[in-house]
Protein backbone atom coordinates (compact mmCIF):
# COMPACT_ATOMS: atom_id res chain seq x y z
CA UNK A 1 0.00 0.00 0.00
CA UNK A 2 1.27 3.44 -0.89
CA UNK A 3 1.73 5.73 2.07
CA UNK A 4 2.87 9.24 2.90
CA UNK A 5 6.24 9.94 4.50
CA UNK A 6 6.78 12.81 6.88
CA UNK A 7 9.54 14.91 5.30
CA UNK A 8 11.25 18.25 5.35
CA UNK A 9 10.32 19.76 1.99
CA UNK A 10 11.64 22.69 -0.03
CA UNK A 11 9.77 24.20 -2.96
CA UNK A 12 12.07 26.41 -5.03
CA UNK A 13 11.20 28.75 -7.89
CA UNK A 14 13.87 29.67 -10.46
CA UNK A 15 13.37 33.42 -10.90
CA UNK A 16 13.40 34.84 -14.41
CA UNK A 17 13.14 31.38 -15.95
CA UNK A 18 10.53 32.39 -18.50
CA UNK A 19 12.79 35.20 -19.71
CA UNK A 20 15.72 32.79 -19.95
CA UNK A 21 13.66 30.51 -22.15
CA UNK A 22 11.90 33.11 -24.30
CA UNK A 23 13.98 36.28 -24.54
CA UNK A 24 17.51 36.09 -23.19
CA UNK A 25 19.17 34.05 -25.90
CA UNK A 26 20.32 31.51 -23.31
CA UNK A 27 21.05 28.18 -24.96
CA UNK A 28 19.62 24.84 -23.90
CA UNK A 29 23.07 23.97 -22.49
CA UNK A 30 23.20 27.13 -20.36
CA UNK A 31 19.76 26.44 -18.88
CA UNK A 32 20.47 22.75 -18.30
CA UNK A 33 23.54 23.71 -16.27
CA UNK A 34 21.25 25.26 -13.66
CA UNK A 35 19.79 21.85 -12.90
CA UNK A 36 23.13 20.09 -13.23
CA UNK A 37 24.11 21.81 -10.00
CA UNK A 38 21.45 19.75 -8.19
CA UNK A 39 23.19 16.54 -9.24
CA UNK A 40 26.51 17.47 -7.66
CA UNK A 41 25.65 18.91 -4.26
CA UNK A 42 28.49 19.93 -1.97
CA UNK A 43 27.36 18.73 1.42
CA UNK A 44 29.16 20.26 4.36
CA UNK A 45 30.50 17.60 6.71
CA UNK A 46 30.40 16.92 10.42
CA UNK A 47 33.86 17.13 11.92
CA UNK A 48 35.30 15.20 14.83
CA UNK A 49 38.69 16.13 16.21
CA UNK A 50 39.26 18.37 13.19
CA UNK A 51 38.65 15.55 10.71
CA UNK A 52 35.58 15.19 8.43
CA UNK A 53 33.43 12.32 9.64
CA UNK A 54 30.61 12.22 7.09
CA UNK A 55 28.07 14.38 5.31
CA UNK A 56 25.34 15.85 7.49
CA UNK A 57 22.88 13.61 5.67
CA UNK A 58 23.56 10.66 3.35
CA UNK A 59 23.47 11.78 -0.27
CA UNK A 60 20.95 9.08 -1.15
CA UNK A 61 18.55 10.55 1.45
CA UNK A 62 18.19 13.82 -0.51
CA UNK A 63 15.53 13.57 -3.22
CA UNK A 64 14.96 16.00 -6.11
CA UNK A 65 12.13 16.63 -8.53
CA UNK A 66 12.41 19.26 -11.31
CA UNK A 67 9.35 20.64 -13.09
CA UNK A 68 10.38 23.39 -15.51
CA UNK A 69 11.14 26.40 -13.27
CA UNK A 70 10.19 24.61 -10.04
CA UNK A 71 12.48 22.40 -7.96
CA UNK A 72 11.30 20.19 -5.10
CA UNK A 73 13.85 18.85 -2.62
CA UNK A 74 12.83 16.61 0.26
CA UNK A 75 14.41 14.52 3.01
CA UNK A 76 12.65 12.01 5.27
CA UNK A 77 12.21 13.68 8.67
CA UNK A 78 13.51 10.52 10.38
CA UNK A 79 16.95 11.06 8.82
CA UNK A 80 19.37 12.52 11.36
CA UNK A 81 19.99 16.27 10.82
CA UNK A 82 17.35 16.26 8.03
CA UNK A 83 16.37 19.93 8.37
CA UNK A 84 19.98 21.06 8.61
CA UNK A 85 20.81 18.93 5.56
CA UNK A 86 17.91 20.45 3.58
CA UNK A 87 18.89 24.02 4.54
CA UNK A 88 22.49 23.37 3.49
CA UNK A 89 21.36 21.76 0.23
CA UNK A 90 19.21 24.80 -0.65
CA UNK A 91 21.96 27.28 0.24
CA UNK A 92 24.48 25.23 -1.71
CA UNK A 93 22.23 25.18 -4.79
CA UNK A 94 21.67 28.95 -4.69
CA UNK A 95 25.37 29.67 -4.27
CA UNK A 96 26.34 27.35 -7.12
CA UNK A 97 23.93 28.88 -9.63
CA UNK A 98 25.12 32.40 -8.76
CA UNK A 99 28.43 31.41 -10.34
CA UNK A 100 26.83 30.38 -13.62
CA UNK A 101 26.76 32.55 -16.72
CA UNK A 102 23.00 32.94 -16.25
CA UNK A 103 23.43 34.32 -12.67
CA UNK A 104 20.28 32.63 -11.38
CA UNK A 105 18.33 33.70 -8.29
CA UNK A 106 15.95 31.48 -6.34
CA UNK A 107 12.86 32.06 -4.24
CA UNK A 108 11.49 29.29 -2.06
CA UNK A 109 9.89 27.88 1.04
CA UNK A 110 10.73 25.05 3.44
CA UNK A 111 8.32 23.17 5.68
CA UNK A 112 7.67 19.79 7.25
CA UNK A 113 4.80 17.60 6.12
CA UNK A 114 3.55 14.52 4.32
CA UNK A 115 4.93 13.62 0.89
CA UNK A 116 4.24 10.76 -1.46
CA UNK A 117 6.67 10.24 -4.32
CA UNK A 118 7.38 7.30 -6.60
CA UNK A 119 9.98 9.12 -8.68
CA UNK A 120 7.44 10.36 -11.22
CA UNK A 121 4.40 11.36 -9.19
CA UNK A 122 4.68 13.63 -6.16
CA UNK A 123 2.02 15.15 -3.90
CA UNK A 124 1.13 15.80 -0.28
CA UNK A 125 0.44 18.49 2.30
CA UNK A 126 4.18 19.08 2.73
CA UNK A 127 4.50 20.03 -0.93
CA UNK A 128 1.42 22.27 -0.89
CA UNK A 129 2.54 24.09 2.25
CA UNK A 130 6.10 24.57 0.95
CA UNK A 131 4.59 26.09 -2.22
CA UNK A 132 2.44 28.47 -0.17
CA UNK A 133 5.49 29.61 1.83
CA UNK A 134 7.41 30.20 -1.43
CA UNK A 135 4.54 32.34 -2.72
CA UNK A 136 4.90 34.80 0.16
CA UNK A 137 8.72 34.95 0.04
CA UNK A 138 8.44 37.87 -2.43
CA UNK A 139 12.23 38.43 -2.67
CA UNK A 140 15.01 36.10 -3.91
CA UNK A 141 15.14 34.23 -0.63
CA UNK A 142 14.11 30.90 0.86
CA UNK A 143 11.81 31.06 3.89
CA UNK A 144 11.39 28.55 6.71
CA UNK A 145 8.76 29.22 9.40
CA UNK A 146 10.00 29.79 12.94
CA UNK A 147 7.95 26.89 14.33
CA UNK A 148 9.67 24.45 11.96
CA UNK A 149 13.06 25.56 13.28
CA UNK A 150 11.95 25.73 16.93
CA UNK A 151 10.41 22.23 16.81
CA UNK A 152 13.48 20.65 15.21
CA UNK A 153 15.33 18.49 17.69
CA UNK A 154 18.86 17.18 17.22
CA UNK A 155 19.67 13.83 18.79
CA UNK A 156 22.89 13.52 20.77
CA UNK A 157 23.62 17.21 20.21
CA UNK A 158 25.39 19.47 22.67
CA UNK A 159 23.96 22.51 20.93
CA UNK A 160 26.51 22.98 18.17
CA UNK A 161 24.28 21.71 15.33
CA UNK A 162 21.34 23.80 16.49
CA UNK A 163 23.72 26.76 16.61
CA UNK A 164 24.96 25.95 13.11
CA UNK A 165 21.40 25.76 11.77
CA UNK A 166 20.42 29.11 13.27
CA UNK A 167 23.70 30.61 12.07
CA UNK A 168 22.53 29.92 8.51
CA UNK A 169 19.26 31.76 9.08
CA UNK A 170 18.27 35.42 9.26
CA UNK A 171 15.25 36.67 11.21
CA UNK A 172 13.95 40.09 10.26
CA UNK A 173 11.93 42.25 12.65
CA UNK A 174 8.16 41.83 12.29
CA UNK A 175 8.51 38.58 10.31
CA UNK A 176 7.47 35.14 11.54
CA UNK A 177 9.77 33.26 9.16
CA UNK A 178 13.50 32.81 8.91
CA UNK A 179 15.34 33.48 5.63
CA UNK A 180 18.25 31.30 4.58
CA UNK A 181 21.48 33.31 4.47
CA UNK A 182 23.25 32.39 1.23
CA UNK A 183 25.19 35.65 0.79
CA UNK A 184 27.53 35.22 3.77
CA UNK A 185 28.71 31.68 2.89
CA UNK A 186 28.82 32.63 -0.80
CA UNK A 187 31.32 35.44 -0.28
CA UNK A 188 33.15 33.43 2.37
CA UNK A 189 33.54 30.09 0.58
CA UNK A 190 31.98 29.86 -2.87
CA UNK A 191 32.54 32.89 -5.04
CA UNK A 192 35.10 32.65 -7.79
CA UNK A 193 37.87 35.22 -8.00
CA UNK A 194 36.30 38.52 -9.01
CA UNK A 195 32.73 37.23 -8.83
CA UNK A 196 31.94 39.38 -5.80
CA UNK A 197 32.43 42.45 -8.00
CA UNK A 198 30.43 40.78 -10.76
CA UNK A 199 27.51 40.23 -8.40
CA UNK A 200 27.51 43.84 -7.25
CA UNK A 201 27.66 45.11 -10.85
CA UNK A 202 24.70 42.93 -11.83
CA UNK A 203 22.73 44.06 -8.80
CA UNK A 204 23.40 47.75 -9.46
CA UNK A 205 22.46 47.32 -13.11
CA UNK A 206 19.05 45.87 -12.26
CA UNK A 207 18.39 48.51 -9.62
CA UNK A 208 17.92 50.92 -12.53
CA UNK A 209 15.39 48.64 -14.24
CA UNK A 210 12.11 50.23 -15.28
CA UNK A 211 10.26 47.23 -13.81
CA UNK A 212 9.59 47.91 -10.09
CA UNK A 213 9.25 44.17 -9.37
CA UNK A 214 12.76 43.55 -10.71
CA UNK A 215 14.09 46.54 -8.75
CA UNK A 216 12.55 45.13 -5.59
CA UNK A 217 14.27 41.74 -6.02
CA UNK A 218 17.70 43.23 -6.56
CA UNK A 219 17.29 45.81 -3.82
CA UNK A 220 16.81 42.90 -1.43
CA UNK A 221 20.00 41.26 -2.71
CA UNK A 222 21.90 44.55 -2.35
CA UNK A 223 20.67 44.79 1.25
CA UNK A 224 22.00 41.27 1.89
CA UNK A 225 25.39 42.18 0.41
CA UNK A 226 25.60 45.35 2.53
CA UNK A 227 24.66 43.33 5.61
CA UNK A 228 27.53 40.90 4.92
CA UNK A 229 30.00 43.77 4.45
CA UNK A 230 28.94 45.39 7.71
CA UNK A 231 29.29 42.13 9.65
CA UNK A 232 32.68 41.49 8.08
CA UNK A 233 33.87 44.97 9.00
CA UNK A 234 32.54 44.59 12.54
CA UNK A 235 34.39 41.28 12.96
CA UNK A 236 37.66 42.99 12.02
CA UNK A 237 37.22 45.47 14.83
CA UNK A 238 36.49 42.86 17.50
Amino acid sequence: MREYKNCYVAFLDILGFKNLIMNSGATCEMIAKIFDELKQPKFWTIEENGQPKRDFVPREAVHFKVMSDSVIIFIDADVEYALLGLVITCIDFQMRVLNLETFTLIRGGITKGDIYSDGETIFGTGLVNAYLIEEKAKYPRILVPQEIVDNCQFKNDDGKYEMLLKGLLIKYINENDYSLDYVTPYFTFYHKEGYDHRMEKIVLNFLYSSDPKIQEKYLYLQTMIERFKQLKEKSKNV
